[in-house]
């Protein structure tokens, strides 16, 4: 069983320099916090009585942790989430990772640190999946919530968009209307939402007895450069339809297929993911992510964990299908 002296050991400081980190009532240098950090991650400590050992009470201020301030899906749900828990005395703090597990686990220290009431984590940081910092903070009495992180039930509190049967609904309205060849544009490979999205179109394609070609299937990485080059590839490739990762990579696509003078949608149809602003500015199709609504369902569940009240531990959205111009009509 790992213990702290094996943490202290492998981060190469004090036993009670771990223990005064972990209660809050020390804060040492960004270098140091990131060896304890990863002592902790790789040793797997569970510190079972930090939350006994806190001195100080934890604050009304809730932690909201993005990957991009830049991203509009994101700036809905922040809103939506700072507008909610306003009207029960809570103001918002934002920490933005720009996609990084590493990140992500500062923006927990400074949480600890500031001793912040709650923290909602927005997505799945790229990385390796490490839980840890989430557990710290639960630990610590910090009330924490995920969105879309998790697509069923686990031991974390979760509320996610119905990605799955999302993907298989788009995957029907664009075969109905007789586009042969859809192209899947995802983001991280071994991404869970990536992932989830995967399985619905290759579960639904199978289902309708339609070949599966997974060449058609492509990752962006959330790059702008890269999703170009994948839409321009996508093309070559004979795809006749794109299913992006997001609004902001379908609008890149348009870009694409406008500079290739590709009639859209007769030629190529495109649906963005998010409903976002920016797919009713350019009337572009979207399944809808429900940011705004999944914004202030995520608020009232951290709410009621912090008022000790009981609650619904994972809620999964449902999705539609906006129509607008970017595919063609039945």
């Amino acid at each position: 069983m790992t213990t702290i002296n094996d943490v202290a050991k492998l981060a190469k400081v004090s036993k009670a320099a771990i223990s005064r980190y972990l209660n809050g009532t020390l804060k040492p240098k960004e270098e140091t916090i990131k060896r304890i950090e990863a002592a902790i991650a790789e040793t797997n400590y569970t510190p079972n009585r930090i939350a006994a050992s806190i001195r100080t009470k934890t604050s009304n201020t809730i932690a909201i942790v993005i990957p991009a301030s830049k991203n509009i899906t994101f700036a809905e749900m922040a809103e939506a989430i700072s507008e909610e828990i306003a009207q029960y005395g809570y103001s918002m703090v934002t920490y933005i990772t720009n996609d990084l597990l590493e990140q992500e686990i500062l923006a927990s220290v400074k949480i600890r640190e500031n001793r912040l009431g709650g923290a909602i984590f927005i997505t799945e940081p790229k990385g390796n999946k490490d839980m840890s910092h989430i557990d710290l903070l639960e630990e610590s009495g910090i009330k924490t919530l995920l969105i879309n992180r998790f697509y069923e039930p686990s031991k974390y509190s979760d509320i996610s968009v119905d990605s799955y049967n999302g993907i298989k609904e788009v995957v029907t309205y664009l075969t109905d209307l007789k586009y042969k060849k859809i192209g899947l544009i995802l983001g991280w490979e071994r991404h869970e939402q990536s992932e989830v999205f995967k399985r619905g179109y290759i579960d639904q394609m199978n289902k309708l007895g339609l070949e599966v070609d997974e060449n058609l299937i492509m990752y962006c990485n959330f790059d702008k450069v890269e999703t170009k080059n994948v839409v321009e590839e996508l093309i070559k490739r004979g795809a006749d339809a794109l299913f992006t990762v997001s609004d902001r990579s379908a609008l890149l696509a348009l870009e694409v297929l406008e500079e290739k003078n590709i009639e859209i949608p007769e030629q190529m149809g495109v649906v963005g993911y998010g409903n976002t602003q920016f797919s009713k500015l350019v009337k572009m199709t979207s399944l809808d992510g429900n940011g705004e609504l999944i914004g202030k369902r995520a608020a009232q569940m951290l709410l009621k964990k912090l008022k000790g009240v009981k609650e619904e531990k994972f809620q999964l959205l449902d999705t539609r299908i906006v129509v607008r111009n970017t595919t063609r009509k039945i």
